[in-house]
């Protein structure tokens, strides 16, 4: 909801109208697999073309194709949200038939592809991550994204959490906020399964997320 706010406020364009100079952005597999690019796609924030290499779709389909349950569905969800993007006239996207035949795997194509088009890559893997990086590729990171626009809370701030298990310290209570953000409650424990106001105390920032730390309200 703050994304598409703010996309308003930018002045997004509506349609696919963009400039040739305008940034060319090379997805990976993850990434549409994970499907949050959809609605990032629609807040104007990207500015830039989405693009789909064709040797991605590809891996796309095979994953789609697997006999393992879980990876098929992976596929194919990733395949509606390719769809998605095709059919929404609001985000400039394209496919590619450019390839780099002497490479043999998706990921070092990608990387290989957005050298050659001086493209941004956009992912939520962090082993491409960091290969992209070391060749110079500019990289997009959803999760990155995800953690930059989470919920804040400052010490002293206060806000209700529902304390659902227990911590590894001794009297600790666990909750977590909508986002999915962890709370650890000092003196939560005799909470368990009970919704209270908590005071933040301090918060820290890891590759993985953002953690915050509270005490139970005094009343």
């Amino acid at each position: 909801e703050i994304l598409a706010l703010l996309g308003d406020r930018a002045g997004a364009l509506p349609g696919r109208a963009f400039s040739s100079g305008e940034r060319q952005i090379l997805m990976d597999t993850s990434v549409l697999i994970d499907g949050r690019i959809v609605d990032i796609a629609k807040t104007g924030f990207l500015g830039g073309t989405l693009i789909a290499p064709r040797f991605v779709i590809n891996e796309l389909h095979q994953v789609a194709d697997s006999s393992d349950p879980l990876r098929r569905n992976r596929g194919r969800h990733g395949l509606a949200k390719l769809n998605e993007l095709q059919r929404d006239a609001t985000v400039p996207f394209k496919i590619t038939e450019d390839d780099v035949p002497t490479i043999a795997e998706v990921d070092d194509k990608l990387v290989a592809l957005a050298v050659q088009m001086k493209a941004t890559v956009l992912t939520n893997d962090y082993p491409l991550n960091r290969i992209a990086e070391t060749q110079g590729v500019t990289v997009l990171n959803v999760n990155a994204l995800s953690n930059a626009v989470r919920s804040i809370y400052l010490p002293g701030d206060t806000l209700p959490i529902r304390i659902i298990q227990e911590g590894r310290e001794a009297d600790q209570g666990i909750g977590y906020l909508e986002d999915g953000t962890m709370v650890v409650v000092e003196g939560g424990k005799a909470f368990m399964d009970r919704t209270i106001n908590v005071s933040v105390t301090k918060f820290i920032n890891k590759d993985t997320g953002r953690m915050f730390f509270a005490t139970p309200e005094k009343r």
